[in-house]
């Protein structure tokens, strides 16, 4: 696959090249419709959307700058 796709991107690549490495993408599910034909779907990636949930709820909460100041008497 990546040596038809060196020869495809070639100036003088012939168009039968990269017919053949259409062709190749499809088969693999590499494009839409090669995913539609091998009846194949991208699946939701559910683990990392809760590993965000987690991170985002153990996070401590955000503090300011001005949160961290105190005020002190008896300057002068």
């Amino acid at each position: 696959m990546v040596r038809m796709q060196v020869r495809g991107e070639g100036e003088d690549a012939p168009v039968g090249v990269y017919a053949a490495l259409r062709a190749a993408r499809a088969d693999l599910g590499l494009t839409p419709a090669g995913l539609k034909e091998n009846g194949w779907a991208i699946a939701a990636d559910e683990v990392a959307a809760k590993a965000a949930a987690n991170a985002e709820a153990a996070a401590p909460p955000r503090r300011s700058s001005r949160d961290r100041l105190s005020v002190v008497n008896g300057g002068g």
